[in-house]
């Protein structure tokens, strides 16, 4: 994962840059409506392939709707832009890392929302939201396999992997319930389910590619129980 993110932030396009920047503080400090208006301009102009990633601008901007303004949700939707807006006007040279970083980071924001959201008791709403997460995984993961398969995107996704990313979806939304059972604080729960679900689509990623080999299924396995390890070992457990 830190290979793909040197392979989003190097060159910098500084014009990129920019604007990302005044879409940060434009949320910060301009009203939601006219903030919109901004984040329109800047997604839209210059007016290339709008409709290509037009889903992720409008979660994006749902959660900007729900969440409230600080300055570490700003640094968090801004560079979720910054990639975005690279996407979309094809600044990045290497596209898949992006994409697949693009996905993983909504997988984060989703889940941290969740979790902050939803109690444990509550059954019917969680099950209800995870059937919504469901979807929102599916259609951002599909357009991850798009962004990394060699063939055009016009041609669709090959039939495995369109299985591997249903499977993978199905995974994801039921670990995200299990996870709201934990006794434990939303942070550590988003931290668990994020880092399950980075192993667990990069495992994913690479089987559908072709590409998966025991070595990288055991690297990256073994980066999940260290990982976990840090995560549980840092939990203020009580008697």
């Amino acid at each position: 994962m830190v290979e793909k993110l040197k392979s989003i932030l190097r060159p910098i396009p500084w014009s990129l840059v920019l604007r990302v920047f005044a879409f940060g503080v434009g949320w910060l400090l301009l009203p939601f409506w006219v903030f919109v208006f901004l984040a329109l301009y800047f997604y839209f102009f210059p007016f290339f392939q709008p409709l290509k990633l037009i889903l992720h601008f409008v979660i994006l901007l749902f959660f900007m709707a729900v969440i409230p303004p600080s300055f570490l949700s700003a640094v968090f939707f801004s560079v979720l832009f910054y990639i975005l807006l690279g996407l979309k006007d094809f600044i990045f040279i290497e596209r898949a890392p992006a994409h697949e970083m693009l996905f993983l980071l909504f997988i984060l924001l989703l889940s941290t929302q969740f979790y902050f959201s939803i109690d444990a008791h509550y059954g019917m709403a969680a099950l209800f939201y995870s059937f919504l997460a469901f979807a929102i995984f599916f259609l951002l993961g599909r357009s991850a396999f798009l962004g990394r398969q060699a063939a055009p995107p016009d041609r669709g996704i090959s039939d495995r992997a369109l299985v591997s990313l249903f499977v993978l979806s199905f995974l994801l939304c039921q670990f995200l319930l299990a996870t709201s059972a934990l006794p434990l604080n939303f942070l550590y729960q988003s931290a668990i389910f994020f880092l399950s679900a980075a192993v667990l689509t990069e495992s994913v990623f690479d089987y559908s590619f072709g590409t998966l080999t025991s070595r990288r299924l055991l690297a990256n396995f073994s980066v999940f129980l260290v990982f976990i390890v840090l995560i549980l070992g840092s939990v203020p457990w009580g008697l």
